[in-house]
């Protein structure tokens, strides 16, 4: 028996196309994006408390998305099936139970299994926050509201590594806890969340397969290009605080205030898509943000530059990588084959971005470790070009 999609109904708190209603789903997906962040400043000291190696420590910060991966259909699935509100809340719940046990973890192995549980919340809360924007923002506010929705991992993650490194004073695993009474207040806030109104003629109890939704032109091809940028993106933010430290000599507080001030830039980018005209974001304009994008990746992993200028290029890459962000999300709602596949749609999307950071990590640490500098400028110089290529694929 098919279960039916959620409708509007008399008893909704928030109206879909309310300033209010835009900025509670926001806050959902920028809580979800917080469960990567906080592991990010706590690399170092972790490592050494279990005793395993750094690069292999890095994977507490990526394994996150391998729950993603794996539930990456059937996730999509239940979005299209049980609704956004249901997702969200059975999201936050799995978070919370799955922080509870990052908290009593006792060694490296059992945070690493408890991370993964984590990874399941944050896919299901990620995916039903994106889908109720896509549903629910109205046509005038929807570009903006997707604009904004592709900053949400990144603010999360930004703000979850000033939080972690403040707290890592005390003790790494209170951050789990502050976790917690945050998914907790999240939570009582899912009834004010807006349902979404089947337009008229709509069979809600049509459903597509995800055969029609891999055919659908474009949405392929830009699932691609959202997976390499967030290699280049989740992955330089990783090992920016590492870096830091190395190079300069930076204190791991010191650090996260950094990721605070870097991360949130490319809200930024967003922003700046949200306001742009269509026909700016041609082929030409996306030419010089990828080269922009690429020279200044690059450039902020120069120690000869000094901290102050890597601070400077790293959120001047943020400001480029949140435009390509925007330029991504903005279309997803326009290539999903019908609405009744939106979930499907944009689970595929969110799969995309959960492997690139699934990789991420892994991928940048390996790269600096044995190329430096000039490693991460090939690594860099690489991802821009091919998003850029599947980009004009997807114009094309």
């Amino acid at each position: 028996m098919r279960m039916p999609t959620e409708v509007s109904s008399e008893h909704d708190r928030l109206s879909g196309d309310s300033w209010p209603s835009i900025l509670l789903v926001y806050l959902f997906a920028v809580v979800a994006g917080a469960s990567i962040g906080k592991m990010i400043p706590l690399i170092s000291v972790i490592a050494a408390e279990t005793g395993v190696r750094l690069e292999t420590a890095s994977w507490l910060i990526s394994c996150i998305s391998l729950a993603s991966i794996l539930a990456g259909p059937s996730g999509g699935t239940m979005a299209d099936r049980l609704g956004d509100r249901r997702m969200i809340t059975i999201g936050i719940v799995i978070m919370i139970a799955a922080n509870f046990l990052n908290w009593l973890s006792w060694d490296f192995i059992s945070l690493l299994l408890s991370r993964m549980v984590e990874g399941l919340g944050f896919f299901l809360l990620s995916l039903g926050a994106t889908t109720m924007m896509v549903r629910t923002a109205g046509p005038k506010r929807r570009a903006f509201a997707m604009s904004l929705m592709s900053t949400s991992v990144p603010l999360g993650v930004g703000l979850s590594i000033a939080l972690a490194g403040q707290i890592s004073g005390v003790h790494w695993r209170m951050i789990f806890l502050l976790h917690i009474a945050i998914l907790g207040i999240m939570l009582a806030l899912v009834w004010l969340s807006p349902r979404w109104v089947a337009p008229a003629g709509h069979d809600q109890h049509q459903q597509y397969g995800w055969g029609t939704v891999l055919r659908a032109p474009g949405l392929a091809w830009l699932s691609m290009g959202i997976l390499i940028a967030t290699i280049a993106m989740f992955g330089l933010g990783a090992l920016f605080p590492t870096y830091a430290t190395q190079a300069f000599g930076m204190t791991m507080a010191d650090t996260a205030l950094v990721g605070l001030i870097a991360y949130p830039a490319s809200i930024v980018g967003s922003f700046i898509v949200g306001f742009l005209p269509s026909r700016v974001t041609g082929n030409r304009f996306l030419l010089l943000i990828m080269t922009l994008l690429a020279v200044s990746g690059a450039a902020a992993f120069l120690p000869v530059l000094g901290i102050a200028a890597s601070v400077v290029l790293l959120s001047l890459f943020y400001i480029l990588g949140g435009m390509v962000g925007a330029f991504g999300m903005t279309r997803l709602p326009g290539l999903a084959p019908a609405p009744s596949a939106l979930g499907r749609s944009t689970g595929l999307y969110i799969l995309a971005s959960n492997f690139g950071m699934l990789i991420g990590a892994p991928i940048v640490f390996s790269t600096y470790a044995m190329g430096g500098s000039t490693g991460m400028i090939c690594l860099i110089a690489l991802c821009a070009a091919a998003t850029l290529f599947l980009w004009r694929k997807i114009q094309s």
